[in-house]
């Protein structure tokens, strides 16, 4: 049933990339693509297709369909203005690199779109909301490292300091804490059960 729902959203407008858990699943797809609209394959195709079409300069197929494999190492996603795609097990940067291949900086849009379709009270919400959750967190780091970097490189730059004389009477609070257990060392073990 989600095969199908992913098709039909593939379908609604021209320049989608779809993809695929696998490449069993994007060849599943594919086919389906080409039931679906009793098409040549000219106007769907997969990953090579796609690099083929746009190594000759003639743009983006109708549908492109990639597994989740190929979220790196290509520039063809400039011709192309929709990604849709299921619940996908993957890293933060999986899907950074994924989301990349359309937000190029020759894109030729204006605005892409990011289509994941969620069935209901499965495990794949439950996976959805856990990506959104990452996704935020590694947001939230990079603005951090945008707004505070210029410190972080600011203390790398600086000369090093001698070590204190005393052995561990001079290290900092932080450190006493460190060494007897962190709280962020307390969560990361409360996360593993």
């Amino acid at each position: 049933a989600l095969d199908g729902e992913l098709v039909k959203a593939a379908l609604a407008e021209e320049g989608t990339m779809l993809v695929g858990r696998s490449k069993e699943h994007a060849k599943r797809l594919l086919d389906m693509l080409c039931k679906a609209q009793k098409a040549s394959s000219k106007m769907f195709g997969d990953f090579d297709a796609a690099a083929q079409r746009a190594e000759q300069g003639k743009g983006a197929l109708k549908v492109c369909v990639i597994p989740l494999s190929k979220h790196r190492g290509y520039n063809f996603g400039k011709f192309y203005k929709r990604m849709v795609m299921p619940p996908l097990p993957s890293s933060v940067s999986t899907r950074v690199q994924l989301y990349g291949r359309l937000t190029r900086m020759d894109q030729q849009f204006k605005e892409v779109t990011y289509i994941t379709l969620v069935p209901r009270r499965t495990i794949l919400e439950l996976l959805f909301d856990r990506h959104r959750f990452d996704d935020a967190v590694q947001a939230s780091i990079e603005k951090l490292g945008q707004r505070f970097g210029h410190l972080a490189e600011a203390m790398l730059e600086a000369p090093a300091e001698a070590p204190k004389q005393g052995g561990s009477q001079g290290a900092s609070a932080t450190t006493k804490r460190a060494a007897g257990g962190s709280a962020a060392a307390a969560s990361k073990r409360a996360r593993k059960k």
